[in-house]
């Protein structure tokens, strides 16, 4: 019975050593130390001299290694013979004695790596540098290229006395104390030959160890400890541990560091550059850090110049950091000052040289000499800018910077701060971005030629709002989508814009559509079908402006992303949707490949040789798309191995935005419909939308189901299930344009109300339209008497509180005047900058040449104020997108209008005979203006006034031209139930009869005078 109870006790004890790796021969489990590289970030520390080696890539490899599911990959191009190389792997601290081991194993397509192991003498110092001494012992040579094979090395007694022996000759006469020594990491050495060289690591282990005691001084050590910088630039690509990389760039406001590698940002700006914990914390998600660097500043807190003052070293807590941002919209006039600061923080970071950016404002061409990336940046969404104006203005920076500048820019992902805060300080609900605005940013930016975003935000991404909800599920679609194609699109060159062309159908009106009901219900669906036909009509003659695809160069091919650049999409964006798309781009090589590449399956297209090239055709079009066009037979098989990685999520996501959006629109329609004025196909769309949605996730849980049963089609069951959300986007889209157009059918503008620049504020829109039907005020003094132009001479408009304006530029004579229009005999405001004589002109204006601001008008709260006027162009303006804009002091450029020409049918024809008699005339004589008759247009805008104050109009031009203003009136009005405008969100007044045309309000208010017809 003893001899039972003993054996069991040995047992007992020996299954508890073998769990604690005391026993067994499994790998990993015997040794005190492993390191098997599966996990995502790579870990050894590179050594190497930067002018005679070129890093390729340093990444972790999940289809070559030796065990488990990965390998460290490091690739270097050598130009020069016997260039050393070391790689260093930090490990657990291990004391030195005889049975102390260790191992790797190492494939590579060379031989002659050598295997190291580091000691520390904690106790000396080393009289050639003041550091402490360490010293190194030498193992196996890699002789097996290119197959696997375990490298070994040993503290054995008899190597670490040659070692020591050698090390006190070379010292010698210093004593050398080699107490408590230890090994702190495993290095790689070998020396390289001109060509490629490429390593696999895996295996790594270290056995025999025991710790150092414990009043041992430990040698402190960063983990990203490095000669070397991981971020390069070759000319305006940007290369991190030798790879190419698209910065996604997010402001950190106290979230979870998850949501940041979930939405798919890759550098994160934190607030504060001496934060280690979070730096820590952003390292072990793989995501970079950016900070704005510390300043000099004397004892009073006052900065100091670059030349009078320096900042202490960035030292190892900082090596996380990988770009330092100076700062955002950051002013011309600051110039000096910041070239100052970036002077400071280049000799404080001469260890590490990051790149230091900035977001800008002006004058490009000097800050993007001191800038390793320029951002240029504006809000564009909820603004009277087009998302291929907001294009055109990227491009535009990007010609005024150096060339050859990295161009980077904020996306904006929430509504203007200043909007936001009006709106709620007025109990108005906020204003949302459409993830569809979000994209069509993002692909603008693309097609400018921008290598790099930030997502612009003011809240956290975790946030618990129905609309961050969208706005992260938005960033992660985009994310996923940028991760397919980083390569292209970091290395790619903007070659040029391509229009193309989209199969859609015209619906013929015909009586069955109006029915037989009774007739007020058949004349409102007449007057729906025809509103909705009206509106096609209108996007079929706008399209051929909408459609264009950026043409990206890259080495490895060409890069197509077709946009549809929708008119008022950065209001509420349409169905921008087709059967097909076709495009026809130059010839290509018989041996190239059409693919297009999406987050779901990479596939072939058709593609037919025409007259001067070729045609692509893409079925199903939606908004953007990517078609890659190479040689590289490879580049298929790398998009499938990086596609299927995210299938499932890139599936999950569209689902998940499809609900978020469906919840949110049903919500505004629904109000929308308690205030009459729904829209007729209301119920089929959000029907159609919810049967999508519903069948998308039955597909996804098959789809599941299918890849845990190891079937072949759960691949093609994701793809499908993405594209029923889109199309379920897309219902939602129509849902949402309708409502918005019949709300702005009748303004002169989308910005002349507050409340129609989103969806969401739609029901805001109505109920301001109802309040002013309501009003019993006289609506015809014009608070502004000056802005007919015609009492006041200029001087006592400027006593009487305008004010004037300019910015010089050479070469450029601007000026406002009042001038004489032939309209009645009166006087306009007349804006005009044309060039000098014989002087070279900028391609691209840069600032507000002249600048007018009425004098100001008090106003109260609760008061509803109507602007307006009339404006016409008499010469186009040019070199700026922006042109001419117009905005009040209430809603500020947020709600600007901007004219760049006219649109005027009578004027256009006009042009065209100025045109053909224009050969005639003297080549130095100015252009003539147009007949001053035509070419008029009014203008007007509607405010709600929340705080009592005074109100001024601003009126700027902004590029080369004339254009001029009239008739500028403002009317206060003050409705019965003024009070009800200033309520707080979710409380409305119950209108008696707001739909369209019912009582419109503007028909009401003061006409403008009649504009004289022409003889």
């Amino acid at each position: 019975m003893r001899l039972i109870a003993s054996q069991f006790v040995t047992c007992l004890v020996v299954t508890v050593l073998v769990a604690q790796g005391l026993f067994g021969t499994n790998r990993g489990e015997a040794a005190d130390f492993y390191e098997g590289f599966d996990s995502r970030n790579p870990s050894w520390i590179l050594r190497y001299d930067r002018n005679q080696v070129r890093r390729v890539s340093h990444r972790r490899n999940n289809y070559i290694y030796a065990h488990g599911t990965a390998s460290e990959n490091i690739e270097f191009d050598v130009n020069r013979a016997d260039t050393v190389v070391r790689f260093e792997h930090k490990v657990e601290l291990a004391r030195v004695i005889d049975d102390l081991t260790g191992s790797i194993a190492v494939r590579s397509n060379r031989n002659g790596l050598r295997m190291a192991m580091r000691l520390i003498l904690p106790h000396q110092t080393d009289p050639r540098t003041g550091a402490t001494l360490s010293t190194r012992v030498y193992g196996d040579f890699y002789r097996n290229a290119p197959n696997w094979q375990i490298l070994k090395c040993a503290t054995l007694d008899d190597l670490v006395a040659e070692k020591l022996r050698l090390l006190r000759a070379s010292l010698h006469p210093t004593v050398i104390d080699d107490r408590d020594m230890y090994v702190d990491r495993v290095a790689l050495e070998v020396a390289l030959q001109p060509g490629t060289t490429e390593f696999f690591l895996d295996d790594l282990q270290l056995k025999g160890i025991v710790a150092p005691a414990e009043d041992t001084p430990i040698l402190q050590t960063h983990s990203n400890e490095s000669s070397s910088n991981p971020v390069e630039f070759r000319l305006d690509r940007l290369l991190v541990n030798g790879r190419p990389f698209f910065p996604r760039i997010s402001p950190f406001h106290g979230e979870d560091v998850a949501v940041f590698r979930r939405a798919g940002i890759n550098v994160v700006w934190i607030p504060d550059f001496r934060d280690s914990e979070l730096m820590r914390e952003l390292e072990d998600f793989g995501l970079w850090a950016m900070a704005t660097p510390p300043r000099a500043v004397s004892e009073s807190g006052n900065t100091l110049d670059g030349s009078a003052a320096s900042l202490v070293p960035f030292g190892d807590r900082t090596g996380r950091i990988m770009m330092w941002n100076i700062g955002t919209r950051i002013p011309a006039a600051a110039r000096d000052d910041v070239l100052s600061w970036i002077r400071q923080v280049h000799i404080a970071d001469r260890r590490f040289q990051r790149p230091i950016v900035a977001d800008i404002t002006g004058d490009e061409r000097v800050y993007s000499r001191h800038l390793a990336m320029t951002g240029c940046s504006r809000h564009v969404v909820h603004t009277n800018q087009s998302f291929k104006e907001y294009r055109d203005w990227l491009i535009q920076r990007r010609k005024l910077a150096r060339p050859g500048s990295f161009l980077w820019t904020w996306i904006q992902t929430e509504t203007d701060v200043r909007h936001a805060a009006w709106r709620e300080r007025a109990g108005r609900v906020p204003l949302a971005v459409e993830p569809e605005q979000i994209r069509l940013q993002m692909y603008a930016a693309i097609a400018a030629g921008c290598r790099g975003v930030g997502f612009w935000k003011s809240s956290p991404l975790d946030s618990d709002t129905a609309q961050n909800d969208e706005r992260v599920l938005a960033l992660t679609q985009l994310g996923l989508e940028l991760k397919l194609l980083e390569p292209w699109l970091a290395t790619g060159t903007v070659v040029r814009q391509i229009p193309f062309r989209v199969a859609t159908q015209t619906r013929n009106l015909r009586q069955r559509d109006v029915g037989f009901g009774n007739a007020t219900t058949s004349q409102r669906r007449l007057q729906s079908l025809l509103n909705e036909r009206d509106s096609l009509l209108r996007s079929q003659a706008r399209r051929g402006n909408e459609l264009e695809a950026v043409e990206i160069r890259t080495d490895y091919g060409t890069l197509l992303l077709p946009i549809w650049y929708e008119t008022g999409a950065q209001f509420v964006p349409g169905q921008m949707a087709a059967r097909t798309a076709t495009i026809r781009v130059p010839p290509i090589a018989e041996t190239a490949s059409v693919l297009e590449v999406s987050t779901t399956k990479i596939r072939g297209l058709r593609s037919e040789r025409v007259t001067g090239g070729i045609e692509i055709t893409l079925d199903n079009f939606d908004q953007t798309a990517a078609i890659v066009i190479t040689s590289d037979r490879n580049w298929k098989a790398k998009f499938e191995r990086r596609m299927e990685l995210h299938q499932a999520e890139s599936a999950r996501v569209s689902i998940d935005l499809a609900k978020a959006k469906l919840n949110r629109v049903r919500r505004v329609d629904a109000e929308l419909k308690e205030l009459r004025v729904g829209q007729l196909k209301s119920p089929n769309l959000l029907r159609r939308a919810d049967q999508l949605i519903t069948s998308a996730e039955a597909v996804f849980r098959q789809a599941e189901a299918e890849q845990r049963n190891d079937a072949i089609t759960f691949r093609e069951g994701y793809h499908q299930a993405r594209l029923a959300s889109r199309a379920a986007m897309q219902a939602l889209r129509i849902l949402q344009r309708l409502h918005w157009e019949d709300a702005v059918r009748r303004r002169s503008s989308p910005l002349t109300s507050m409340h129609t620049a989103s969806f969401q504020s739609l029901p805001d829109h109505w109920r301001m339209v109802a309040a002013l039907g309501r009003s019993s005020n006289s609506i015809d003094e014009n608070l502004l008497p000056s802005g007919d132009f015609e009492t006041l001479t200029t001087r006592e408009m400027i006593a009487e509180g305008w004010q004037h304006a300019q910015q010089p530029v050479d070469g450029i004579l601007a000026n406002a005047e009042l001038a004489l229009t032939s309209l009645d005999g009166n006087y306009a405001l007349r804006l005009v900058a044309l060039p000098e004589a014989n002087v070279d002109v900028p391609s691209v204006v840069d600032r507000k040449l002249v600048t007018v601001t009425t004098s100001p008008v008090a106003i109260e709260a609760g008061q509803l104020v109507h602007i307006s006027g009339r404006v016409r162009i008499i010469r186009p303006l040019q070199g700026s997108v922006e042109g001419a804009t117009l905005f009040d002091s209430i809603a500020g450029r947020a709600g600007a209008l901007h004219w760049t020409e006219t649109v005027d049918e009578e004027r256009v024809a006009l042009m065209k005979r100025i045109r053909s008699t224009r050969a005639a005339r003297s080549k130095a004589a100015a252009p003539p203006p147009l007949d001053p008759r035509g070419g008029w247009e009014r203008f007007e805008l509607v405010r709600e006034v929340f705080e009592t104050g005074d109100l001024t109009v601003t009126i700027e031009l902004n590029g080369l031209g004339e254009i001029q203003f009239d008739d500028i009136r403002i009317v206060a009005l003050r409705p019965q139930n003024a009070n009800k405008l200033a309520k707080r969100k979710g409380e409305s007044p119950q209108p008696r009869d707001s739909r369209p045309g019912a009582l419109d309000f503007l028909p009401r208010l003061p006409k403008l005078r009649p504009i004289p017809t022409k003889k």
